[in-house]
């Protein structure tokens, strides 16, 4: 993850909603016990990820949609 004004708001505000936030190097079979993903950054904001090669996942997640509002 890289360092940015998004990332470090995020960051500072997922406390906030109750998030234990872990970073870690994670495999591409960790993918598979995800219940949600999304990006950030400058130009996107936060933006939901729908799939991730065939891994699907709920974008209208509960947390995704608390993280959205940060």
């Amino acid at each position: 993850m890289l360092d940015g004004i998004t990332r470090d708001t995020l960051l500072k505000s997922l406390d906030k909603f109750g998030f234990c936030l872990i970073e870690k190097e994670i495999s591409a079979t960790d993918i598979d016990f995800f219940d949600s993903a999304f990006l950030c950054g400058t130009s996107i904001k936060i933006k939901p990820i729908s799939k991730i090669n065939k891994i699907g996942f709920n974008i209208i997640n509960e947390n995704v949609l608390k993280v959205i509002e940060i």
